[in-house]
């Protein structure tokens, strides 16, 4: 039987060639990088997360960013675009190493019109399986009729 870690979160590299400059990275930074300087894990190398797994016995990880990477409340043509290079990465990993990563998407769910664009290229263009987002954004629920374009975008783009 194989072993299927669903909850497994990494860093892009870009965030960490930032973190390791003490940069700013489309405005991620102060909590953001002191949560990854005290939990190096998020920013193993997909070799040293492979070799953990190997050693755990667990056949298949399916990425994500860190929640950290929501930032639901900052500029949305900036989250975009840290998306758009989150789930380019994510994508990459599941084709270098396709029997061991499968991925998730971030969307930047302030903008529902981009979040929906987002979905639909990270599903039908980069091969992801879903996107990860909070139970919120910003004090509203999905309930809130103005997410219903994404969930549209969900059901029409759902393996």
């Amino acid at each position: 039987m194989r072993s299927i870690d669903i909850h497994a979160h990494i860093s892009p590299e870009g965030y960490i060639r930032a973190v390791e400059k003490e940069e700013d990275w489309y405005g991620v930074g102060g909590l953001s990088h002191r949560f990854h300087r005290a939990v190096p894990r998020t920013m193993w190398t997909p070799e040293q997360r492979l070799t953990d797994m190997d050693s755990l016995g667990v056949d298949v990880h399916v990425l994500s960013t860190n929640a950290v990477f929501y930032c639901y409340d900052a500029d949305a043509a900036k989250v975009a675009a840290m998306d758009w290079e989150c789930n380019d990465y994510v994508s990459q990993l599941t084709k270098d190493h396709p029997d061991r990563f499968a991925g998730l998407a971030n969307l930047p769910m302030q903008d529902v019109a981009a979040a929906a664009t987002e979905l639909e290229r990270a599903m039908t263009q980069l091969g992801l399986k879903g996107a990860m987002i909070d139970d919120h954004v910003n004090g509203i629920t999905y309930d809130d009729p103005q997410f219903f374009p994404l969930w549209e975008v969900a059901e029409q783009t759902a393996p």
